[in-house]
């Protein structure tokens, strides 16, 4: 299944019903997730070095390219190393400008 192993992450439960967390987690334990239980704090702080400064990095790659003289002559020399690197760089910048403010703070401190 799709969520199956897939990682859930289960924040501020104390701030949740009983009942209700109790739903959540035999939902997410019913198609197969695994869960972790932590402060949304803390989440925020992880992600913004396992996911968010990744992507200011691919952005950051990306623009300084295009901003070139000569940005297609460039892409036509790199390699997998760029690929890869510039992959997360076609997510939707809207999206990621959303995310970098709401975690502005964690986000700069991993930078």
């Amino acid at each position: 299944g799709l969520y199956e192993n897939a990682l859930v992450i289960l924040c501020d439960l104390e701030d949740s019903g009983t009942e209700q967390v109790e739903i959540a987690k035999e939902i997410f334990l019913g198609i197969k997730a695994r869960l972790i239980k932590m402060k949304s704090n803390e989440h925020d702080t992880h992600v913004a070095y396992i996911s968010h400064l990744p992507h200011v990095l691919s952005y950051a790659l990306a623009n300084s390219v295009l901003k070139q003289n000569d940005p297609e002559m460039i892409l036509s020399l790199a390699g997998g190393g760029f690929r890869d690197m510039s992959r997360l760089s076609k997510s939707s910048p809207l999206m990621w400008k959303d995310i970098f403010k709401q975690n502005r703070d964690n986000v700069l401190e991993a930078i």
